[in-house]
């Protein structure tokens, strides 16, 4: 299933006008169709040219089996459309030019059952389909067009091999003469950076639960003798207790080199029912023992699924990667912020970077942990068939994050970073020695997520092994993301942990890190990054995670 690559026929070429290494939908390409030697007059093709653009997605499963190997075959033409140059100009140097101007689709064009492709709907995979459950054909112009890519994975073990590609292509021909020409068309993104990464809030079903007399603060340093252990299991009763829940807020919109690390906050809230909670009498938080983070784990993990349709059913199969962040061995604990049982649950508008819990007054937020204020989406939503990426519990969809094209009045938001608006006091009305406020692990440790590379702590990026692509899904290809943490907690020499394996929507770098990266890379670079996409390496843009890390 090979790919089209640049082919020049000896005395045919394609050449486009500009420097842009890459185009949107809707954009118009312009150039000419040039021939080395003048046509001759007596051949029935020599005066004009034939110019074809087109987009496909195509899918091949091979696997290997006792009686065989099987392969399948899927194929999605998004459109085909065709031009007949027929003037030429002759050049200074004595080739024959013609000249084009062809538009790119905004969408995929109508008539795929005409082309010999039909997607019906298919329960699981989240794939788009042209023929709905009445048999009818959907609209597809409401559909987008994909962005370029390149897939490929082999299992010895499995004995599977999965390929997949989206490709567009120019075709000039002229008698038995043909050139190619492949563009680089990409699905426009957000103007800006997004600043709404739609934060959900998870919590273990059963509070935490310590006992131990280190709780206590004549104890809290000390090592325990073996009659202070034995009292401990024999007399359960005598043991404080401290009980409190564990409250996470991560997010399910994540955003290709971001500016801004990403959200992942944690914060406590005590059951201070004096049957669950035996050291604090009184009520006061500011008593309690700290709980802190000494670890934490996070993995990016992706679902690329392809789809190759049968006369009687469907080929289909579902490969898994995953994207580590790097972490530290160990890192310096890191005290969470407890917040009374009677408080308002912290809003976005309240959450910021809090490395420490004491009663120092909080720092200034570094301006990589900083956002601008909040804003709302004002530009047009894409897509009316909604394509859901979240499970049940979850509320988020692709269409949510889909812009038709940039605009500089469309925008999303991210979490604002702003201090909380109210003041707390103690059970005896004197104030808080700090504001509540819940700790930005994101933030705290510097967690950021380029297209080929993560960083953490400051560190340099550590490239994938893999391509992260964004979130999408076509007739025959999907692409899933689940992102999975671990926090690891201590409290009074008894650690913990809470973790999640959630649903999270990859979007693509906004159009101005887009235009940094031109900027960083100049339009010679941008081209090479792309050139060694379409020539399927496993890691293709190195540079960009030096980017990321420039950022952090």
């Amino acid at each position: 299933m090979p790919r089209t690559g640049f082919k020049k026929s000896p005395g045919l070429a394609i050449e486009l006008n500009g420097e842009l290494s890459t185009h949107l939908p809707g954009d118009t390409l312009t150039g000419d169709v040039v021939m080395e030697k003048p046509p001759k007059e007596q051949s029935p093709y020599g005066s004009f040219v034939r110019l074809k653009l087109f987009g496909r997605v195509k899918t091949k499963y091979k696997k290997k089996t006792n009686n065989g190997t099987s392969i399948t075959r899927g194929r999605a033409v998004l459109f085909d459309q065709s031009l007949l140059l027929s003037k030429s100009e002759l050049c200074q140097n004595g080739e024959h030019a013609w000249s084009f101007s062809i538009a790119i689709p905004k969408s995929p064009q109508p008539g795929f059952a005409g082309r010999g492709d039909e997607f019906t709907p298919k329960p699981s995979g989240g794939y788009l389909h042209t023929r709905g459950e009445d048999k009818k054909e959907v609209d597809v112009t409401k559909h987008h067009l994909p962005s370029v890519l390149y897939y490929f994975s082999e299992s010895a073990m499995s004995g599977k091999t999965v390929e997949a590609y989206i490709e567009y292509v120019l075709v000039a021909t002229c008698g038995t003469m043909t050139a190619y020409h492949p563009i680089y068309i990409r699905k426009p993104s957000v103007q800006s950076p997004i600043t709404d990464c739609k934060i959900k809030t998870y919590s273990d079903w059963q509070p935490n639960v310590v006992k131990s007399l280190k709780l206590l603060p004549e104890h809290a340093d000390k090592i325990l003798t073996f009659g202070q252990k034995s009292s401990m299991f024999f007399r359960p009763g005598k043991t404080p207790k401290y009980s409190f829940t564990v409250k996470v807020e991560y997010p399910q919109v994540i955003q290709l080199e971001h500016p801004k690390p990403i959200p992942l906050n944690i914060y406590i809230v005590p059951d201070l029912d004096p049957q669950k909670t035996t050291i604090c009498p009184d009520n006061d938080i500011t008593t309690l023992p700290p709980v802190q983070v000494v670890s934490v784990e996070i993995k990016l993990k992706g679902d690329f699924g392809i789809r190759c349709p049968g006369t009687f059913w469907d080929s289909d199969t579902v490969k898994n990667h995953t994207f580590p962040f790097s972490f530290p061995m160990e890192i310096k604990p890191i005290t969470i912020p407890v917040l009374h049982a009677a408080a308002k649950t912290p809003v976005l508008g309240q959450i910021i970077s809090a490395p420490e819990y004491s009663s120092e007054p909080p720092q200034p937020i570094p301006e990589t942990a900083s956002t601008a204020s909040g804003a709302t989406l004002t530009g047009p939503l894409s897509a009316p068939e909604t394509t859901s990426l979240i499970s049940e519990t979850a509320t988020v969809t692709l269409d949510e994050v889909n812009i038709t094209k940039p605009d500089s009045n469309t925008t999303l938001s991210y979490p604002t970073s702003a201090p909380p608006t109210s003041k707390r006091t103690t059970s005896q009305g004197a104030p808080l020695s700090i504001e509540p406020m819940a700790l930005n692990l994101g933030a705290h440790l510097s967690v950021f997520l380029g297209c080929s590379a993560a960083s953490t702590c400051g560190h340099r990026a550590v490239s994938f092994k893999r391509q992260v692509y964004p979130t999408f899904a076509t007739y025959n290809i999907s692409l899933k993301y689940q992102l999975e943490w671990k926090i690891t907690l201590m409290c009074a020499g008894e650690k913990s942990s809470i973790s999640r394996d959630n649903p999270v929507i990859i979007v693509a770098p906004s159009e101005e890190q887009e235009s940094q990266k031109t900027r960083e890379l100049g339009t010679q670079g941008m081209k090479k990054n792309y050139d060694d996409l379409e020539q399927g390496f496993g890691v293709v843009m190195q540079v960009i995670g030096g980017i990321v890390q420039a950022v952090t």
